[in-house]
């Protein structure tokens, strides 16, 4: 048995071990050149996370995309470092995209 004083999944991803944590800290601080350059590094991978819960022929994927960016933005200030900066970028898509899907519902 593993025991720890820290609850469970409230660990840190060491900063060496994320690539993304410097630049995700300067675009929570407002640097806007910064967050171009983080959402031009997550796209990707936030795209295709909403497109496996939409579908690669969704309609509504632009906007899905457009709404997880602003969020993903929004939720900057809230990011422990319990995770890559990657997974909650693509963790904030995955959600955006099924509340879209929800909504359709």
């Amino acid at each position: 048995m593993i025991r720890s004083d820290q609850p469970a999944g409230s660990e840190r991803v060491p900063r060496s071990q994320d690539p993304l944590r410097t630049l995700a800290e300067q675009a929570r601080d407002g640097d806007r050149s910064a967050q171009r350059t983080l959402l031009n590094a997550v796209g990707g991978p936030m795209l295709r996370a909403a497109r496996g819960v939409l579908g690669a022929r969704s309609h509504e994927l632009d906007d899905v995309l457009q709404d997880g960016y602003v969020a993903f933005l929004a939720a900057l200030p809230r990011f422990r470092g319990e995770s890559t900066v990657m997974h909650f970028a693509c963790r904030g898509a995955v959600l955006t995209a099924m509340n879209e899907r929800r909504r359709r519902s």
